[in-house]
């Protein structure tokens, strides 16, 4: 996942080989070099389905933990991301949290996600603009196997899902009524 930070291209990623998410960012704005990655979560199989945002001023990721099934989000404690606070469990359902696209909607993080217990898209926004308090997960769509690959973007000032219907394998895109 991709993203500009504090002036800099950045990287969020999962290293298949130390089994964690990882972040980069170069050192110059072009991203002609690069510093050395950090890995932000090193428990095990943490970090399937990076996203990586900009919030409150600092980069932060949403991602899958998969030893324990869960939806985490953590957001660096320096504009740059050389530092990163404390991962925190934001659905702590069964088997949540794939494909995770996080973006900032009204001013606070949002995660769009895949429920793959239930088969479901889901959505779900911190109730404060650093990300530290979360509301409830919202399902969006529950019809069939849907929410696969989610792509969270704020559209007209409300928040916008872009997702595969895996049932009948078309696109689909979900709007929200409000912010």
């Amino acid at each position: 996942s991709l993203a500009v930070v504090d002036g800099n291209p950045a990287i969020a990623y999962f290293d298949a080989v130390a089994r964690d998410p990882m972040y980069v960012r170069a050192t110059d704005a072009v991203g002609g070099a690069w510093a050395t990655p950090i890995a932000v979560d090193t428990e095990d199989e943490e970090g399937w389905y990076v996203s990586l945002a900009v919030v409150a001023g600092n980069p932060a990721m949403s991602y899958f933990d998969v030893i324990n099934g869960h939806l985490e989000y953590v957001r660096a404690t320096d504009a740059q991301g050389t530092a990163w606070g404390t991962p925190l469990t934001v659905d702590a359902a069964t088997d949540v949290g794939w494909y995770t696209s996080l973006a900032v909607v009204d001013g606070m993080p949002a995660i769009s996600y895949y429920d793959n217990a239930n088969e479901d898209l889901k959505y779900i926004r911190a109730t404060d603009a650093q990300g530290t308090t979360w509301g409830s997960p919202v399902t969006v769509d529950s019809d069939g196997n849907v929410g696969l690959e989610t792509s969270l973007a704020v559209v007209d000032g409300r928040p916008a899902i872009g997702y595969l219907d895996g049932s009948i394998l078309a696109l689909k895109v979900a709007w929200a009524t409000d912010a």
